[in-house]
């Protein structure tokens, strides 16, 4: 138990609800995410041994056994807890993972059609020279 608590902890302040504005900053937090889901595995194993070293203890009339009963309930509480906010974490990260690649790729999209709509039109515009074709601009102060 005194191995899940630092966990819990430090992933409630560190994880803060702000996701990054980069796709190289959104990746480095799925990577920690990662990390911290297989730190999360690990601590399974202690959970797993706290429930039944309680249920030895049950059998037993512990004198304890409302208070010993208590903590491990509240042990596998904080556990689910951790469990569907790291659920809600990974979605929020893919999602923004998903948001950044879509700008990512609308900024390619943007820049290809900039240049494209530039070479248009300096290539209408050299075609006009080309065959001696003159624009006549005027100005209507002029007139």
């Amino acid at each position: 138990m005194w191995c899940f608590l630092p966990l819990f902890f430090w992933y409630k302040e560190v994880h803060v609800d702000v996701l990054q504005d980069s796709l190289y900053s959104v990746d480095a937090l799925l990577k920690n995410h990662e990390r911290f889901e297989k730190l999360m595995e690990q601590q399974v194993e202690h959970i797993e041994d706290v429930k039944q070293f309680t249920a030895k203890l049950e059998p037993q009339h512990h004198y304890a056994w409302d208070e010993i009963k208590e903590r491990c309930q509240a042990v596998e509480d904080r556990h689910a807890r951790l469990q569907s906010s790291c659920k809600a974490r990974r979605t929020k990260l893919g999602d923004s993972h998903n948001y950044q690649i879509f700008l990512r790729n609308l900024y390619e999209v943007s820049n290809t059609l900039d240049y494209t709509y530039k070479l248009v039109v300096f290539k209408s515009l050299s075609s006009f020279k080309r065959h001696g074709t003159t624009l006549a601009i005027t100005n209507k102060s002029e007139e």
